[in-house]
């Protein structure tokens, strides 16, 4: 039986181990994504600067003849000069993709589609390469791991007023007791930027991010044109200066084409701040005249959606404060893929022979806070929550057969 106990905790352990080593490692590259598609893709992203500068209705119709059958959606258009032009593409014989044209030359250089290794890198970090069924295993990982995080940090607080073993590793102690150190004070350092990637990237989950995007999504405007369906359209390049006159500092500006006659053309921009908040700004412009429609920032949105488009995502990949940050956020990563490995090899060295080391059902009474606290954890992580309901069924369904089990050993049929 002990085997057979051994060998269910082992695989559970090694499941849950390999999950979140997976997702940790993948979002300590994507941390670096910015940087490293420079070195990455360099041909492909970057041009020699000239004073000559195409048209942007040329450089798109470079990028559809190059792929036949497709058809510009937006164009981002960069303020550095040694940048190329990106046109994202729909239809044809390719999935959606973003083509890089130099904006001197129209010449094609290249694109970056689903198959990158970014976008391979952020499949496996967000579904495990296996759709929505992954989304919903990485969340549930994710949900466990703030659980552990706390429960860990609980643990660590010291009770003896003594700093040996809680800030300073007892280095010359059994090597049980050095890694049993490091783990918790490896931990605990890294606590709270660890529960700040986890509670951040529940915003991109199955099922609470889906809550959460219910809850802060507002109701689609709808840009038009209020100029009429024959008048000329406005050029690109204009449709360009407007926007920046009227967002000043942005990096880039990224306008979605009108695809309809009446359809305005909706410009995106970036401030050029490299850490910090991200400011989403939208601006919709008459496709004519270049009459401005509508204006929205972040500083507009309800919290929610603020809190969406502007700190989410920085905290999560630790972009807040440029480079230094993102440092700190892969060392959290590294912390969070070997906490499972250090705390599966002490479990397994410190179980008691022919058991499995679970811990017993206690004889005192569980107290209300602690009730309270799993309940509000249960309720807070709604997968979380099943996965416990799921435990205590189990549990139920196997006491009863153990004792059916007992009462038949007992009393044997004659």
């Amino acid at each position: 039986a002990f085997v057979t106990d051994a060998e269910r905790a082992l695989d559970v352990a090694a499941a849950r181990l390999s999950l979140l080593l997976v997702v940790a490692l993948t979002g300590a590259v994507y941390v670096f994504k910015d940087e490293l598609d420079r070195v990455l893709y360099p041909d492909v992203m970057f041009v020699t600067p000239r004073a000559e500068v195409l048209p942007l209705e040329r450089q798109i119709a470079a990028v559809e003849a190059a792929y036949p059958g497709s058809r510009a959606d937006t164009i981002e258009v960069e303020t550095d000069p040694t940048r190329a032009t990106s046109v994202r593409i729909r239809g044809g014989a390719v999935p959606p993709q973003r083509v890089y044209v130099n904006p001197h030359t129209g010449a094609v250089q290249g694109a970056i589609g689903d198959d990158s290794f970014f976008r391979v890198v952020l499949d496996v970090h967000r579904r495990l390469f296996i759709g929505t069924t992954g989304r919903a295993v990485v969340e549930l990982v994710t949900g466990w791991t703030i659980v552990l995080l706390l429960t860990g940090l609980y643990l660590w607080v010291p009770r003896n007023g003594s700093l040996r073993g809680v800030l300073l590793p007892r280095v010359r102690a059994k090597p049980y007791t050095v890694l049993r150190d490091l783990h918790a004070i490896a931990g605990a350092v890294m606590f709270p930027v660890a529960i700040t990637i986890a509670l951040t990237g529940l915003v991109y989950s199955l099922v609470w991010g889906s809550g959460y995007s219910l809850a802060s999504s507002a109701p689609a405007a709808a840009h038009k044109s209020v100029s009429k369906s024959t008048a000329p359209a406005l050029p690109l390049d204009e449709a360009v200066a407007i926007a920046r006159a009227h967002l000043p500092g942005s990096s880039f500006v990224d306008v979605k084409l009108a695809a309809k006659p009446d359809d305005a053309i909706v410009a995106r921009a970036k401030l050029s701040e490299s850490s910090g908040p991200r400011s989403q700004v939208v601006l919709a412009l008459d496709r004519s005249t270049g009459a401005v429609l509508d204006h929205q920032t972040s500083e507009n949105y309800a919290a929610l959606r603020w809190w969406r488009t502007t700190w989410n995502y920085p905290l999560h990949v630790g972009s807040v404060l440029g480079t230094p940050t993102k440092v700190i956020w892969v060392g959290a990563c590294l912390v969070l893929a070997a906490l499972p490995v250090t705390g599966l090899w002490m479990w397994w060295k410190r179980r008691p022979d022919g058991r499995t080391g679970f811990p017993r059902r206690p004889d005192r009474s569980v107290p209300l806070w602690l009730l309270g606290g799993v309940a509000f954890l249960g309720a807070f992580l709604p997968l979380v929550g099943a996965s416990v309901l799921v435990i205590l069924l189990g549990e139920w369904v196997a006491t009863r057969l153990r004792d059916r089990r007992a009462r038949a050993t007992e009393h044997p049929t004659r």
